[in-house]
Formats: C-alpha cells, structure tokens, sequence
C-alpha cells in the first residue's frame, strides 16, 4: 500500500503573515552570541577586580572607555548570573521624619556608617586574613583605588581624586592616603 503525501507549500508572504512574523526577519541572518564578547570580557575584568560590586557600580566604571546602552551591559551581566540577590527591607514602624543634620566636620554617623559598610563589605568579608598586617595591605589597597577609581553617586559618578581636581577652589577638605 503506498501513502501519497501532499505537500502544501506556501509562499514566503504568506507564511509569515500566518505567524506574525515580517519578511525582513525572515530573511535576516540570526546574530550569534559573538556580538557581546566584548562586553562579556568587560564585565569580567570588572567583576575579577571588584567582587562586591553591584551592577550600577561596574556600569559606570565600563561607561567611561564604551559606549554601550545600559540595557545591553544588564542583559549580559544577568546572563553571566551575576546579579545578586537583594535582602528585604525590613519593615519599620512608623517614625517622626526629621531633616537629616549634616554634620560640621567630615567622617561623622550616617556618612561614617555607610563608609563602613562599604569597607566591610569589599574588604572584610571577602578575604580571611593572617595577621593585621595582611589587612593593613588590602585597607591601602582598597583605600586609594577608593578614592581614585572608584565612582561615587553622590560625586556625580566621579572618583574622589576627579571631584577635587574639578573643585579643589571650592573645598577645604583633602582625600586621606
């Protein structure tokens, strides 16, 4: 017994009309993955220096020498699983809100806490170290690539180094080495 089987062959037009697709995509030779290599080996070479640091952060370090779109760089960064889980915010009791004082002198609560946190949290809690002398090495490490390579957001995503040289007239504060 032989089966006769019909094939229907349907123009190109028609096809992608069928399935919503337009011809030009039809037509369009699918892109690799070789188009994001170059971010790919950015974002390590970031990553390989600065565990700790989040997307934003390794962003802004990467906009300065490219000019990649920062959904491209966050779409290869997920893709790498890099992007690390956030803690939830506790939920606090309803308080009195009150202006924040600023301090009169530099290195003072809040801003003393969060420079802690930081510290903490790249340097700290990522290596185990030996004796203090180890961590008195990685603390002057850490402490001038803080201040000269790192961006700050409330710098305007300057370094400390870059934000005194375009205001050295205006402060009176000076970067600890």
């Amino acid at each position: 017994m032989t089966y006769l089987i019909a094939e229907h062959h349907l123009s190109v037009t028609r096809s992608c009309r069928c399935i919503g697709l337009s011809r030009a995509a039809y037509y369009q030779i699918p892109k690799g993955h070789d188009r994001d290599a170059e971010v790919i080996e950015a974002i390590n070479t970031v990553i390989d220096k600065h565990p700790r640091w989040g997307f934003w952060k390794c962003f802004k370090v990467l906009r300065r020498s490219h000019r990649w779109n920062h959904k491209r760089v966050y779409r290869v960064y997920c893709g790498l699983h890099l992007n690390q889980k956030r803690r939830a915010k506790k939920r606090l009791s309803q308080r009195v809100k009150r202006p924040l004082i600023v301090p009169p002198q530099p290195n003072q609560n809040a801003y003393m806490e969060r420079f802690n946190k930081t510290y903490r949290n790249e340097v700290l809690d990522l290596y185990l170290f030996r004796n203090l002398n180890e961590v008195r090495e990685a603390t002057h490490w850490w402490k001038s690539e803080y201040n000269e390579e790192r961006p700050h957001d409330s710098l305007g995503d300057l370094t400390p180094a870059e934000y005194m040289l375009t205001n050295a007239g205006s402060s009176t504060l000076q970067l600890s080495t």
